[in-house]
């Protein structure tokens, strides 16, 4: 018997990969009754990877794509309006939030001002390059559980007013996607015996004139010297930014770029959702860029990572990822050093093992959540 009404809310490929595991683990329990909420595609394409009959699907008709600013300010206004109106009609005990993009804040609005509880996923985060960063935190504030990816993030969310008895540290929530992408077979964009690099570069949102920009035409100038030594043995797979503003900025450099490669050498790809582009990015030797993907699921995957800039400044890292700032001669020097001992190694970091599900700790965090209300 269900007792209780959840949803789970994606408001783009970069949280739809994230939370679908814990959205399939909701669809599974008997005590819930679950509805799958997407803002940025058809019905049909709402967390296909969740596999139940049993929950209902909605899609919203948000617009998410922002040039700039005041595009931004203006969309979140939209879908706070969009959100409310279809949370009005619904009786929750609880709805699932993932992240700190601005669709997501303003999805946390709408249901604060009605008064339903919000699960919040990965809050206590840092990314002092992007505006995500207040958006996040006041998420958390609206938050009435917490289930964060690491202790020092837990103290965060604390610092900020939660509860100590609402924050749970469950892990990388990426973690239960790894095992459906190891051990793939290879990836066509990948070029066997070549070293191959993902390089994924989003707008900088808290530079409000240039966007990121400066720092991007400095990592395309050093990779230009790289090219030039080394593009022999190397292929790069580029990657289109997100829809934050300057995006379309940003893309229109990154496609110039490409275009001045052979496609053997330099490929372009708009898209490859979240399944896909994890395999790349595990079956790669470097990703490079601004991208929080690469502070996560990149090294967690044994994939070095190269953080370039001030997008990512303030969120932990492991060994695997070298912050690096974007001047052209340090990102120069420190690619040309990672190839030449990469190319003495002939090896990778070790093998990736995951033996947790964030997922299943977060469904359990939940259920407890709802039951000690009822």
């Amino acid at each position: 018997m269900n007792n209780f009404n959840v949803a789970v809310v994606s408001t783009c490929r970069a949280d739809l990969g994230l939370v679908s595991p814990l959205a399939q683990r909701l669809a599974d329990s008997p005590q819930i009754c679950l509805e799958l909420i997407s803002a940025d595609c058809d019905v049909e394409y709402v967390f296909p990877d969740v596999n139940s009959d049993e929950c209902k699907r909605v899609a919203l008709p948000l617009t998410m794509q922002s040039s700039n600013h005041v595009a931004m300010s203006l969309q979140i206004g939209e879908s706070i309006i969009h959100f409310a109106q279809h949370f009005s009609k619904k009786n929750y005990d609880c709805v699932v939030l993932l992240g700190d993009r601005f669709e997501v804040f303003a999805c946390a609005v709408a249901l604060y001002s009605q008064g339903i509880s919000i699960v919040h996923l990965a809050g206590g985060e840092t990314t002092e390059g992007a505006l995500d960063d207040k958006f996040r935190h006041s998420i958390t504030l609206f938050s009435a559980i917490h289930l964060v990816t690491k202790p020092a993030y837990a103290d965060k969310v604390m610092e900020l007013g939660a509860r100590p008895d609402s924050v749970f540290v469950v892990g990388d929530f990426a973690v239960d996607n790894y095992s459906k992408i190891l051990n793939q077979e290879r990836d066509h964009l990948i070029a066997p015996g070549l070293f191959n690099i993902i390089f994924t570069f989003h707008p900088v949102t808290t530079d409000f004139e240039g966007y990121g920009v400066s720092e991007l035409q400095q990592l395309l100038a050093a990779l230009d010297c790289f090219m030039r030594q080394f593009g022999d043995d190397v292929r790069i797979i580029v990657t289109a930014p997100n829809s934050d503003p300057g995006g379309e900025r940003i893309d229109k450099l990154l496609t110039d770029w490409v275009g001045k490669f052979e496609d053997s050498k330099v490929k372009y790809v708009s898209t490859l959702g979240w399944k896909r582009y994890l395999t790349v990015v595990s079956q790669s030797q470097l990703m490079i860029g601004n991208s929080s993907s690469g502070l996560t699921e990149g090294a967690a995957l044994c994939t070095k990572v190269f953080n370039v800039g001030v997008r990512q400044k303030g969120r932990i890292s492991d060994g695997a990822v070298l912050n690096v700032e974007a001047i052209k001669e340090v990102i120069n020097h420190q690619l040309r050093s990672w190839f030449i001992n990469y190319k003495s190694e002939q090896s990778k970091y070790d093998t990736a093992t995951f033996s947790h599900s964030p997922a299943l700790q977060s469904c359990k965090a939940i259920l407890r959540f709802l039951e000690a209300g009822k």
